[in-house]
């Protein structure tokens, strides 16, 4: 994750920030739920992992730009998740090959787990406040 926030900044305002901020991996909710997306929000909102990240969050009924400004957050997050899912996907990818194959299954796990389910999460959020933000957007004109 540490990596990702240090690659994600650097790349910030770069054109290809700009096409990974679009990339949408999964878009139904559905298939969402059903890999367990839905576990990696309860997990994330009621323990300390919700803590983490405290830009993320909106106290009672936000304006346009703070949804605006969530969503930059919620964009940032998820492209930090992805960039330490990729770099710690080689790693066990490289582990595999040199025969350590159960600690490079064990590293790809942990790496789903803390790195590609907080993405799509991030994603299925950016969605939902996409939405607001266009509703704010058709009511104003």
């Amino acid at each position: 994750m540490i990596l990702g926030f240090l690659v994600n900044e650097r790349i910030k305002g770069n054109q290809l920030y700009h096409r990974i901020s679009r990339l949408e991996f999964i878009k139904n909710d559905r298939i969402n739920q059903w890999i367990g997306v839905g576990v990696m929000k309860f997990l994330v909102s009621k323990t300390f992992w919700g803590k983490f990240n405290t830009k993320l969050k909106i106290e009672g009924k936000p304006a346009l730009k703070e949804m605006i400004l969530l969503k930059e957050e919620m964009t940032s997050a998820e492209i930090s998740h992805l960039i330490g899912f990729l770099a710690v996907l080689l790693v066990s990818f490289g582990l595999t090959v040199t025969k350590n194959y159960e600690f490079g299954l064990v590293l790809l796990i942990i790496n789903i787990i803390f790195n590609l389910y907080p993405s799509l999460l991030q994603q299925q959020n950016k969605r939902r406040i996409t939405g607001i933000i266009e509703r704010f957007y058709s009511e104003i004109y």
